[in-house]
């Protein structure tokens, strides 16, 4: 499979963006990868990031492709993705959802590893006092992202998970 990239220039910085065949497999603040001709997917995912990030109005449905990651970790970030917009879960409720006896670090570093940020929520999981605990792109973006999100509007992305064993 080919992986495609495209920059995009968020108001938290420049994100990476790929997808391959099947969907998107990683938004990132990592701002190396390298723009590529125009991609449909990638275009799609680059108009709710708009959407997003500019107060606009959407529901749309994108695919996701999870490449790599454990069982356990694949677990998680699906998770996250019944974390409603504009709310927040502490880590210790996760790992609840999961086992009474898994712990809030585990849960923690799966997050951490969330490949397609933002639209994998993993800025909606905080510490179970409240406390802005932990984010791969850093706490000041983390709190941007839940204060744009405290804003009432209808922006509705369905996240079709797809794993190498097909779609979940």
């Amino acid at each position: 499979m080919s992986i495609r990239s495209m920059l995009y220039d968020s108001p938290v910085g420049t994100l990476c963006i790929r997808a391959d065949e099947i969907g998107i497999t990683e938004i990132s603040f990592d701002g190396t990868c390298q723009m590529q001709d125009s991609d449909p997917l990638l275009n799609r995912c680059v108009e709710i990031l708009d959407a997003y990030f500019h107060k606009g109005r959407m529901q749309a449905t994108l695919p996701v492709h999870l490449i790599g990651g454990t069982s356990f970790q694949r677990n998680v970030w699906k998770l996250l993705c019944d974390i409603p917009y504009g709310t927040t879960v502490s880590y210790l409720y996760l790992a609840r959802k999961i086992s009474t006896t898994m712990s809030a670090q585990a849960i923690g570093q799966a997050v951490h590893n969330n490949p397609v940020s933002i639209l994998i929520p993993c800025h909606r999981v905080i510490g179970k006092n409240g406390s802005m605990t932990g984010y791969g792109g850093g706490i000041d973006r983390k709190v941007f992202l839940l204060e744009l999100e405290k804003e009432k509007r209808i922006f509705n992305i369905q996240i079709e998970i797809h794993t190498e064993g097909g779609i979940q």
